[in-house]
Formats: structure tokens, C-alpha cells, sequence
């Protein structure tokens, strides 16, 4: 899984935002969380669900299961809005 190209992620006053870049036609915005922003940054790294489960698992001391479910609303997320490819 990776994040396609045209798509940036900036800090905002509230959390941080990921927009497109250069197709003002096809412009799109999602808000994400401290913990979005993570696993926005190791999908861009290339890291794979599973490495991103286990370590957000072992940094907030959590089961993997919910972590999955945290990692598995993203990905979903940003699958819907065309953003990851396979």
C-alpha cells in the first residue's frame, strides 16, 4: 500500500490536513487526528498495516485488535477517497 503521488499532509491549529497538490480541479481535504498523522507518515515510509499495528500497539501500550481497528478506518478511509494504491 502506498500513498500516490499529489497528495501532501500539512499541519494545521487543529490537527493536520491533507490536500492534493497542482489539479485545482480535483482539489480534496481530510482532517486527521495526531494518530491519522502517524499512520499517514509510516504508509508514506512503506511501511505495511501490519508494521503500523504493531507499532502503534507497542507505543500506546494497546491490543493489536485495536489498533487494527484504528489502522483499518484509515486505510479505509483514505482507500475511499482514492488517495492508496495496492
Amino acid at each position: 500500500m502506498k500513498i500516490k503521488d499529489g497528495y501532501i499532509k500539512v499541519e494545521s491549529y487543529d490537527g493536520f490536513v491533507v490536500t492534493t497538490v497542482g489539479d485545482e480541479n480535483n482539489k480534496i481535504m481530510l482532517t486527521l487526528n495526531g494518530t491519522a498523522s502517524e499512520i499517514w507518515d509510516m504508509l508514506k515510509d512503506g511501511k505495511s498495516a501490519d508494521e503500523i499495528i504493531t507499532a502503534l500497539s507497542e507505543k500506546y501500550d494497546i491490543t493489536k485488535e485495536k489498533a487494527q481497528d484504528g489502522v483499518d478506518k484509515i486505510i479505509d478511509s483514505l482507500k475511499k477517497e482514492g488517495i492508496l494504491t495496492e
